[in-house]
């Protein structure tokens, strides 16, 4: 049995690995995987690691990940996985972000693949809430929690804008799983640590808000969490530019939540007014980017607290 598993979604991928070799164990031995990092096998000793006969268990299980980092190992499987013997199965896994592969689907060890009846799985990372919340949702009841309306909300707000959510989302479960009993907005507030870029967006929406009270308090917070003050002006902006973009009606990534936010501060303040603070924040922090390099940390937060305190 051959298993091609690709993709850019890394976290599901291996989270499939190990559904995978758990079964093979289970069924016959942890001593019979093999475990083969693409990146530095040749092909030749790729060859011989798949098409090896064990004198000790018939049966394998050969895991090669990262089959794409190396040309001529995509190449060399063409001609070489109808020869792999039929008690071993074998894991290829691609790694998009490694691969020096182009057109992968059409190439010819592809259409091998499917000739030899391989299963052949396609994981890609959720570009939205709509296409995480089912996952999530699902994802829950996987852990057996309890929870409160909102809580899923909650869940994919804080961890908005990380470049793969649901690794961040699995994370953030299986640790509020160990909590007992049922999981509130208010567990969820207090032991999920919001994204960098979701903190920075909550502390400029507070900015063009006027609310300097909330904008004091979300800094105090990431000061105290040791926030690194550059990082921290690098997201501002970003968020800040996206922002803009929005406004403009530009294609901008951002969270449906940070949208609906968005929308809901241009209603309560107005296009006109929400354009002109946001020109101001944009200005005064493209001011801020070289101070803020040049100065101490606490001194830096200063300048930030200030350009975000001082909106007319």
């Amino acid at each position: 049995m051959i298993y091609f598993l690709h993709g850019d979604n890394d976290y599901l991928i291996s989270r499939r690995v190990k559904e995978l070799r758990q079964a093979f164990a289970r069924e016959h031995s942890p001593d019979a995987i093999t475990t083969i990092d693409g990146t530095e096998v040749a092909p030749a000793d790729l060859t011989s690691q798949l098409t090896a006969l064990s004198l000790f268990d018939p049966y394998r299980l050969v895991v090669v990940s990262a089959v794409t980092a190396q040309a001529g190992n995509w190449t060399m499987l063409e001609t070489n996985l109808a020869h792999i013997p039929e008690q071993t199965t074998v894991i290829l896994t691609d790694i998009k972000a490694l691969s020096k592969v182009h057109n992968l689907t059409i190439t010819r060890t592809m259409k091998e693949l499917r000739r030899l009846g391989a299963t052949i799985e396609k994981f890609d990372l959720a570009k939205s809430s709509y296409q995480l919340r089912p996952w999530l949702e699902a994802e829950l009841k996987r852990h057996r929690l309890s929870v409160e309306r909102g809580v899923a909300d909650k869940l994919l707000e804080l961890t908005a804008g990380e470049e793969n959510q649901q690794a961040r989302l699995e994370l953030e479960l299986d640790k509020l799983s160990l909590l007992g009993g049922e999981l509130t907005v208010q567990l969820v507030e207090q032991y999920v640590q919001p994204s960098p870029q979701t903190n920075a967006f909550a502390i400029l929406e507070a900015g063009l808000a006027g609310d300097q009270a909330r904008v004091a308090q979300l800094l105090d917070r990431l000061i105290m969490a040791g926030e690194d003050s550059n990082r921290f002006l690098g997201l501002l902006a970003s968020q800040a530019l996206a922002l803009a973009g929005v406004l403009t009606g530009a294609k901008v990534k951002l969270s449906p939540y940070q949208l609906n936010q968005t929308r809901q501060l241009a209603e309560r303040l107005g296009d006109r007014q929400l354009s002109r603070r946001l020109g101001e924040v944009v200005e005064k922090l493209a001011q801020l980017d070289g101070k803020v390099k040049l100065s101490a940390p606490d001194e830096a937060w200063l300048y930030i607290r200030s350009a975000l305190s001082d909106i007319k």
